[in-house]
């Protein structure tokens, strides 16, 4: 953060604003991304879970309950450093590819429609 941020952050968090509250707990739980221990990730994880249903803000708390239901994915990535991120795109790659045609005639259709768009059809003999 830049010192003009971090003053007008300052500024914001004397007034006490529920925005205020919910930044900083979205900008604190960043730091979860940070730890390569699953043991000291799980407890930074715990005490932010604290800190989030103390806040009493419905849309905090929400977020809180989801992340805490996927932990294990979550802690699971603090050691394998790994995503679906890759698999995700493809699919998108893939309903986009699905909804443009608005149906296949054949299964052969559909899968070389997506070889092609996705860069593994091999076009020469």
């Amino acid at each position: 953060m830049q010192a003009a941020e971090k003053q007008c952050f300052q500024e914001l968090r004397r007034k006490d604003l529920k925005v205020t509250k919910a930044w900083g707990l979205r900008e604190t739980f960043q730091g979860f991304w940070e730890f390569t221990s699953k043991t000291a990730a799980r407890a930074f994880f715990d005490q932010w879970l604290q800190k989030a249903n103390e806040s009493a803000l419905r849309p905090i708390t929400k977020v809180a309950v989801m992340l805490n239901d996927q932990l294990p994915g979550l802690l699971n990535y603090i050691t394998h450093r790994v995503t679906n991120a890759v698999t995700e795109g493809f699919n998108s790659k893939i309903q986009l590819i699905k909804s443009c045609a608005r149906g296949f005639r054949s299964f052969e259709n559909y899968r070389v429609a997506i070889l092609f768009h996705c860069g593994k059809l091999q076009l020469y003999p």
